[in-house]
Parts: C-alpha cells; structure tokens; sequence
C-alpha cells in the first residue's frame, strides 16, 4: 500500500549523488541487554551530532524542479541527546507483539491479508506492521509493566543519533543506492514485502533495519519546520500536532526516503503495512 498522506513523493525518481563527507566522532557503543520476552537492546551513550540535511543534499534527492517533499530534513542543526538510552537491536518483532498484547495485526503474517506472499514462511521473526502509533504506546505501556522498567517510542533525535552510528552519509554504511542494498528492504529489492528482521548488515553500532522494511513509529509530533525552533538539547518534537513522526522508510519507499535525516508522519490512528517500530528503554 502507497498512502499518500506520508509518502506523496515514493515514485520520485532516485537522484542520489556522492554526499560522502568526514565521519563525526564515533559515540561509544555501550553494553547490550537481553529482556525477559527476548528483545536485545543496546545502549547509546549521550552525545551530540548533526541532525537532518543540508540545502545541498535536499536538492540532490528531489532534483530541480520537484517537489518539496524533503525540506522537512533542514536546516541541519547540532543536537545534543545529554542522557543514555538503550534501542532496540531490531524493530519489534511478531512474535514479540503478539507475546505481549496477545494478538498478531500484521498483514504478512499467516492469516493477514498477505498471507499468500509469505506462506511457508514462519513471520514470527518478522517486523510487526499494521500497527498504528498508538498500537505501539500500548505495547511499550504493556512490556513496562511485564519488564518493571520504562520503555517507550524513541524521540526523532533519538532514532537518528542511533541510526547515523556516527556517519554523516546517507545511509549509516554510506551514501547511494549500492549502499542501501545492503543494509536495507526497499522498493527495488524488498519484492513487495517485508522480511525477517536482521538478515542484512547491520550498522557500526550493532543495529538491524534501521532503512527499510517498515517505517518506524517515533514519540514526537511532527511538525514540518521544527528544526528552524528545535531546542539544541533533547528535542522532543513539536508540542501539539495531528500526525506523528515516522522513521527509516520501508520496503515500499524508494532510497532517497529511507535515507538517516528523511522524515515522514502519520496519523496516531492509521495502521498501515508498511509501519512498525522499536523501543526504548529508559535506563
């Protein structure tokens, strides 16, 4: 499913030019933790990087003469996220979904509508997708009270510091297409589905499917110039809004939309299958 509502430009032609630039200071990597239903998670330590895109990447994606679809990416700002936090290794799974709120609402699972594209296939290991924003709070609400420990969405800022492991490119293993492939599920080699979390390569921090395979949930209210006003230090998004933030692209977007600074937004309410998450845990 294509939903214009987020992703009006998908069928935007991939105009993806070299944007390699100095590597910014690696944040350390801290410990990794295995919970009570299984999930890994990794600590990212607090640290401050370059969040979005320069005017210079921005037109490199869209191409002269297209449309807007990416301003939302500038202006590339300095962040600081000042505490720990530890991300999930992987987008939550539908076996962990369904273990914690007892259903499985995925549409590539053995009985969602898209049971024919994976049958044989155990989708266990699979994202979870059709789940709307607050499907994942109350799945974070949930896993809080089993795991007696705070775990919620994490913040725009949050996901991308995560996402970059300390790149400035396009992707956190490099810029362009070439690099996409391996690391992410999208439009050109995903075949239309999502897939099992982990089978590319993961980032220099030891995180799966950052680009692609599904969208991934952020907490923030999305707000198309919040970067002009965004607080330097832990920006949590704008204060009201009617859509939420979403990260990574999926196996439907084209590579310019699963690119580290590409920003989307949904509704809280819409459950699409192309759209998952992952956690955090407050330490």
């Amino acid at each position: 499913m294509i939903h214009s509502f987020r992703f009006g430009w998908l069928a935007l032609p991939l105009v993806l030019g070299a944007w390699t630039q100095a590597p910014e200071p690696q944040t350390r990597l801290g410990d990794e933790i295995t919970n009570k239903i299984g999930m890994k998670l990794v600590a990212i330590a607090p640290g401050k990087f370059l969040m979005g895109s320069t005017p210079e990447e921005i037109a490199r994606v869209q191409g002269e003469g297209r449309n807007n679809g990416y301003d939302n990416e500038a202006p590339r700002h300095e962040i600081e996220v000042s505490k720990k936090f530890y991300i999930g290794v992987y987008p939550v799974t539908q076996g962990q979904y369904c273990g914690v709120v007892g259903t499985n609402p995925s549409w590539f699972s053995a009985t969602g509508g898209g049971k024919d594209e994976v049958a044989g296939l155990d989708t266990d290991g699979f994202p979870v997708e059709t789940v709307s924003w607050q499907d994942a709070k109350d799945f974070c609400d949930k896993l809080s009270k089993t795991e007696g420990k705070i775990y919620r969405l994490p913040t725009e800022a949050e996901w991308e510091l995560a996402c970059r492991a300390g790149s400035r490119s396009q992707f956190h293993n490099g810029d362009g297409a070439e690099a996409l492939q391996k690391t992410g599920w999208y439009r050109d080699n995903s075949g239309g589905r999502t897939h099992r979390v982990g089978q590319l390569a993961p980032s220099a921090w030891g995180l799966f499917d950052m680009h692609g395979n599904v969208c991934q949930w952020c907490e923030d209210w999305f707000e198309a110039d919040y970067y002009a006003h965004s607080p330097a230090k832990d920006p949590q998004g704008a204060r009201i809004g009617e859509c939420r933030s979403l990260r990574g692209g999926s196996y439907l977007s084209v590579p310019a939309s699963c690119r580290c600074a590409a920003r989307a937004y949904g509704r809280h309410d819409n459950r699409d299958n192309d759209c998952g998450f992952r956690v955090v845990m407050v330490p």
